[in-house]
């Protein structure tokens, strides 16, 4: 069985923000350490397939089904709280686009009082003002943004959409004038670490005061298949 990973300089800064959460957490290493079974540590909740853009990599696009429903308010709190009691220490909500969903704030505020760290996935285009202030209120710990270049040409050539990368950034002040701590994450490819916008994104995200996560290429999507992928990563 693996060691338990140590929680680093930026599990603490959230621990510290979120006292509710240390003994999920203590927990969980108390249970590791006595010899049990490694406790679920966090999850990936997709609260629908819907997405106002169109990027080549998108994992969900395939699975949109008009025949499937999305599920309903009370059964997407009630899953995601059986995380809870699983042991999740976090969960985020992602989609698709999850703020597309009329009834998000009701499925946040229907969880974050279950001790996980509730994060939210998005791309910015829908979090204004208000939309800032009603997930500071729903005690969303982190919003993650996708950012794919350091550029509008990059950004929005990836995302399929004009006007993604000025959205994006448009979000982030929103985010910071509620003090919501944001993570952006980017997909790490041969091109952009031969031509060094990967280093350009990681300045970028360091000077808008967010944390930056690197995802590998994989075959997913409309256009992403084996043969790119490998492409890509050669």
């Amino acid at each position: 069985m693996p060691a338990p990973r140590l929680p680093g300089r930026s599990d603490l800064r959230l621990l510290v923000r979120h006292p509710k959460t240390v003994w999920r957490v203590a927990k969980g290493y108390a249970r590791v350490l006595c010899g049990e079974r490694r406790p679920l540590r966090g999850a990936e909740f997709c609260v629908t397939y819907r997405c106002q853009l169109n990027c080549a990599h998108c994992l969900t696009k395939p699975l949109i089904d008009g025949q499937r429903k999305e599920m309903s308010t009370t059964q997407a709190i009630e899953a995601m709280r059986g995380l809870g009691r699983a042991g999740a220490v976090f969960v985020n909500i992602t989609g698709g686009e999850a703020l597309l969903r009329r009834d998000l704030f009701d499925i946040l505020h229907g969880v974050t009082d279950s001790g996980m760290l509730v994060t939210l996935a998005s791309n910015g285009f829908l979090i204004d003002d208000s939309v800032a202030r009603e997930l500071k209120r729903c005690g969303v710990s982190i919003v993650t943004l996708s950012l794919d270049g350091p550029t509008a040409a990059v950004h929005d050539a990836s995302r399929g959409r004009a006007g993604a990368f000025d959205a994006l950034m448009r979000a982030v002040d929103h985010l910071k004038s509620e003090d919501i701590p944001i993570w952006f994450t980017t997909i790490l490819t041969r091109k952009n670490a031969e031509d060094g916008s990967i280093f350009d994104t990681a300045e970028l995200a360091k000077n808008l005061g967010a944390t930056l996560t690197l995802n590998w290429t994989y075959a997913i999507g409309r256009h992403w298949s084996k043969k790119e992928r490998a492409r890509l990563r050669r």
